[in-house]
């Protein structure tokens, strides 16, 4: 029993990873600018390429910060 059940999570989290990968690729190759921010506080989580380049702005430049920054 416990071996399956270690199964089923490695192979839940391994779906897990690959959707993450793909959501990640999605988001950062987009032609669109877009940023991700944490709703409750409004920091940027994430940005990707377009919004850097239609901004200005490095990705290291402003995660962790928000848009009053």
């Amino acid at each position: 029993g416990v071996v399956r059940v270690i199964r089923k999570q490695k192979a839940a989290e391994q779906v897990l990873r690959e959707s993450e990968a793909r959501l990640s690729r999605i988001v950062h190759y987009s032609p669109v600018a877009l940023a991700i921010t944490d709703v409750g506080t409004g920091v940027l989580v994430d940005v990707n390429r377009a919004w850097q380049e239609f901004l200005g702005y490095r990705r290291d430049q402003v995660i962790g910060r928000n848009s009053l920054e």
